[in-house]
């Protein structure tokens, strides 16, 4: 779950000038990477968990949502360093993300 960690961060480019099969790979991959990212987050969550999403209407991004938990696992693998797998894997999602070959 580590290399998800930091998926959230990384810049997304705008969807102008795709096809529609390009924007829906796009949105599914994001999609994909922040479900892992929350899935992570939850797993190293303790105490209270709570979220709250807002929807924007926005194609580049249709939503906001905020995590939060009052007692985090500081030993969760969550909070761990990236390893180089890790960095290659989150190289390739972002490349997906982005539509980059």
């Amino acid at each position: 779950m580590s290399l998800f960690k930091v998926v959230v961060l990384a810049s997304i480019t705008a969807a102008y000038g795709c096809s529609n099969e390009d924007l829906v790979n796009t949105k599914l991959h994001q999609t994909i990477a922040l479900q892992k990212h929350t899935s992570g987050f939850a797993a190293a969550c303790k105490g209270k968990l709570s979220m709250k999403s807002e929807y924007t209407g926005d194609v580049e991004i249709p939503a906001i949502t905020s995590i939060s938990c009052d007692d985090m696992d500081k030993k969760s693998e969550f909070f761990s360093p990236l390893s180089e797998a890790d960095i290659e894997a989150l190289e390739e999602q972002i490349k997906k993300i982005n539509n980059v070959e």
